[in-house]
């Protein structure tokens, strides 16, 4: 069963009544969440490669190599279980808090013209985020395929919450809209 757990705030409590210098709170329930502290029936937990450093995205390729980026600008491939010893691509990322390479996506076309696609926050003053194309040769990217699809205004100081594995493919966007 999961746990539960209720998000809230706290505030004080006055209402023109003398606190006499200890102020009380209290805590209103916002929401409640489920936490899975055990897996639903039906499904198994399993270590599908060591050795990763800082996760933060993965697409599995229609060869079955699964494409894993890391926090701090590497982009790893599994395959048939084993973590490649050579990273696919390492990207010059700002890896500040939330910041680094944060999202990975494969062509649905991958297997004829060998396109992945990554999210990363591009460091500079100020950073700013960007998403790239790469071309593949076999387990690694080709040198100088990178091609910017989308470079992201500044980013802000604040090094929190700069979103991220969104990246999908024309296809699912229209399946996901149900056109």
């Amino acid at each position: 069963m999961p746990a539960r757990w209720s998000a809230g705030f706290f505030k004080s409590r006055s209402r023109n009544r003398p606190t006499r210098g200890k102020p009380t709170l209290l805590f209103d329930r916002l929401e409640t969440r489920d936490l899975l502290t055990n897996l639903p029936p039906g499904f198994s937990e399993s270590v599908v490669a060591s050795g990763l450093v800082d996760p933060t995205a993965m697409a599995l390729a229609p060869d079955g190599r699964l494409f894993v980026s890391q926090q701090t600008g590497q982009l790893r491939i599994i395959d048939n279980g084993q973590l490649l010893g050579t990273p696919f691509l390492s990207l010059s990322v700002d890896t500040n808090n939330e910041r680094g390479l944060l999202g990975v996506a494969i062509d649905p076309n991958f297997a004829s013209n060998q396109y992945v696609y990554v999210y990363y926050t591009v460091p500079g003053t100020p950073a700013h985020n960007r998403v790239s194309r790469f071309t593949a040769n076999g387990d690694t990217a080709i040198p100088g395929s990178e091609v910017d699809l989308l470079d992201i205004d500044a980013l802000s100081t604040d090094t929190r919450h700069n979103g991220g594995p969104a990246l999908r493919s024309r296809q699912q966007a229209v399946h996901q809209r149900g056109r």
